[in-house]
């Protein structure tokens, strides 16, 4: 992590300090970029912006999860009567790419557990791109998501506070050197 962002900050990474706010979400010190991270069994997703905030979320799709119960704990009201409406062969999917698209909201919001998922929902404009309805203590912020490519299996979205034709993503496998 340290390595990509002193390459974005074209410095070198351990110079990189950290604040934390009020919730105990790091940001890199004296600098407009933000960051966030994600990470789930052996894979790791990492967000760097600047001059917006930006949270990112990854998940491997679970077949034990309990999900029309996690649905009714997590999820806003209109989220629950679209999930009503998708097949059960499609739930599971639908779950996943609903909640890592929640997930980075919060993540990029830095509220912490003040935060209530189900206080909010990410509408989704297309397959890929989504925005949310309201979120709870400021209704004038703009907030909006992007489902990436994960692999079969995996579910990730980066939410920013901007509109997404200001941001550009970049993709690496850091693994396996692409």
């Amino acid at each position: 992590m340290r390595s990509i962002l002193g390459d974005y900050l074209q410095r070198d990474p351990r110079s990189i300090a950290f604040e934390y706010g009020p919730q105990g979400r790091p940001r890199i010190a004296h600098s407009s970029f933000d960051f966030n991270l994600s990470h789930s069994e052996d894979r790791a997703a990492l967000a760097v912006a600047t001059g917006v905030r930006v949270g990112i979320d990854l998940e491997r799709e679970r077949d034990n999860d309990d999900v029309p119960s996690l649905v009714r704990q997590l999820f806003a009201p209109e989220e629950r009567a679209r999930f009503a409406t998708i097949d059960a062969a499609g739930r599971r999917r639908w779950f996943y790419r609903q909640w890592v698209a929640k997930e980075a909201v919060l993540k990029a919001h830095g509220g912490g557990l003040s935060v209530s998922a189900s206080g909010f929902a990410v509408c989704f404009e297309s397959a890929d791109r989504g925005c949310v309805s309201s979120l709870l203590d400021d209704p004038g912020e703009q907030w909006n998501v992007r489902i990436l490519p994960a692999g079969c299996g995996w579910h990730s979205a980066v939410a920013v506070d901007a509109p997404l034709e200001h941001v550009h993503f970049t993709i690496r496998d850091l693994l396996h050197g692409t």
